[in-house]
């Protein structure tokens, strides 16, 4: 399961002081991760052969562009507040074509 960003950078980005809804957050944040996966196709070149996100000393993914965290955070908002998902699409399209990264529109 892929995890473009760290429970606690979740936590963080939604202001949450509990973690009573742990695992609740981790299955947005994996399908948050799995949306921006598919959105960038074959221009994601920061999971290593196994399709997993090295982690780093301090437990967030490491690599992983800060244009892709921020769409994947704002995804995971999105997932954990229960918005509408359309309303959001062109920001998260916006931060992943940063970089000249073209998303794929399925």
């Amino acid at each position: 399961m892929v995890m473009l960003i760290s429970l606690q950078q979740a936590s963080d980005q939604l202001r949450r002081d509990t973690t009573e809804d742990d695992p609740r957050l981790n299955l947005h944040i994996s399908a948050a991760s799995a949306v921006v996966v598919g959105l960038m196709g074959d221009a994601v070149d920061f999971l290593d052969s196994n399709g997993d996100v090295e982690q780093g000393n301090d437990g967030n993914p490491s690599g992983v562009p800060a244009h892709v965290q921020q769409a994947t955070l704002l995804l995971t908002e999105v997932f954990y507040d229960g918005k509408l998902l359309e309303d959001y699409m062109p920001a998260v399209n916006s931060l992943l074509n940063i970089a000249g990264r073209v998303p794929r529109l399925a």
